[in-house]
Order: structure tokens, then C-alpha cells, then sequence
């Protein structure tokens, strides 16, 4: 069976281990020279103060992913087996984690008295308070509809 990924495996670590057919090491042979030419490639990562280093670099440079510069080096025997493994298991666990959320988000009402000043934010609360001001207004002025407006006050210390 041929895979479609460029390596010899989309799936793990050990998968990728597995050479497979001849004419699949042949074409996995040719695209590894074509993605990621051996001199260039060999010289680079022995520059690199460790393996991991030589990896983020070589992935920047070359524009692949993790797995097509990591069996480069172990087809280049820049690396052994066992910390091809462990690399991939790091990579694989970075992968997973990545995009996941840190934190719920931003705080709207911060985010608004950023987006508004403090200056006018200020006029709008006396203008509001002194009857200069409609609430309608103040809701096109600000963008902040209805409670939100009381609660944006609040926050800060204010009462409408």
C-alpha cells in the first residue's frame, strides 16, 4: 500500500519506523531530496546547538513539518532511533495543544474602556448624570447597549 504523505507514515513514530515497499523508500528517498536537500540540511543541523534547535530551524527554513525533518535526520543518521522517537512524541504533544485555549478571553469592559478613553468616558458619565445626555445617545456614542452601559459604569466605580 502507497501513503499519501510524503513520509513513509501518516500515523506514528513507529509507523514512520517501517520502511515499507522499495519503490515507497525509492519515492520517499526522492521527495526528502527535493523538500529538503542533504548538504544544506546536514550543515545546518550540525551547526544547531542541539537537535531540537536544528529542528525549529530546519522546519522554518524548509517550510515542511516536524516529521518530514525529523526523518530526514534519522535517514542521515544526524539522529538515533530512540531520540527520533522522543522528538516526535514532544512534537506530537505540541501539535495536540496547539490553538487550545489558555484563558476564557478578554474582559469586555476593559477591552471598552481602552476602546473609548477615559476622558470620554468620563464626559459621557457627567453628561448622563446632569440629564445633558439621553441614554439613547450614549448608546450610539459608545457602542454599549443597554445594561451593559450601567454595568460598564460599575466597573468602574460609577453609578447611573
Amino acid at each position: 500500500m502507497f501513503f499519501q504523505s510524503g513520509v513513509s507514515s501518516p500515523f506514528g513514530a513507529e509507523q514512520l519506523l517501517d520502511e515499507g515497499t522499495e519503490i515507497e523508500k525509492y519515492c520517499d528517498r526522492v521527495a526528502a531530496e527535493f523538500l529538503v536537500p542533504r548538504e544544506v540540511f546536514v550543515a545546518g543541523w550540525n551547526s544547531a546547538k542541539s537537535s531540537a534547535d536544528a529542528l525549529r530551524a530546519a522546519r522554518q527554513k524548509y517550510k515542511v513539518s516536524s516529521i518530514v525533518i525529523l526523518r530526514r535526520a534519522l535517514d542521515l543518521d544526524l539522529i538515533a532511533k530512540a531520540e527520533f522517537t522522543n522528538l516526535f512524541h514532544e512534537n506530537s504533544i505540541a501539535i495536540q495543544n496547539y490553538g487550545k485555549k489558555q484563558s476564557a478571553g478578554g474582559d469586555y469592559y476593559a477591552n471598552q474602556g481602552t476602546k473609548l478613553g477615559s476622558v470620554f468616558t468620563e464626559a459621557i458619565y457627567t453628561a448622563l448624570k446632569t440629564g445633558y445626555l439621553q441614554f439613547g445617545d450614549a448608546y450610539k456614542m459608545t457602542g454599549i447597549k443597554g445594561g451593559n452601559l450601567d454595568k460598564y459604569y460599575k466597573e468602574r466605580g460609577l453609578v447611573l
